[in-house]
């Protein structure tokens, strides 16, 4: 499981297994297009530096959970949704 912390500061990812031990946690830039124009590859950075760390392969993701500063409206899903599309997670 990825549990993701997108705010306007930093981006915290946490990798952790089913029953919520955490395996691997990273940290990168905002995830919020509104505070960095690179929120999208910081985002997904922390994802793989997080997935890495805690020695896991991409297609062992089984969910993505996310909080995103800047999610104020359902039009703001367009740049939301692509800050998780890493290549080789299908969930």
């Amino acid at each position: 499981m990825i549990g993701i912390d997108g705010g306007g500061t930093s981006t915290r990812v946490v990798v952790s297994d089913l029953s919520g031990n955490v395996l691997a946690y990273a940290e990168k830039g905002p995830a919020s297009i509104y505070k960095d124009s690179s929120a999208k590859q910081n985002v997904q950075d922390a994802i793989v530096e997080a997935i890495e760390k805690a020695g896991k392969c991409y297609d062992q993701v089984q969910g993505i959970v996310a909080g995103i500063a800047g999610y104020d409206a359902p039009s703001d899903l367009d740049w939301i949704k692509p800050l998780t599309d890493v290549p080789g997670i299908s969930c």
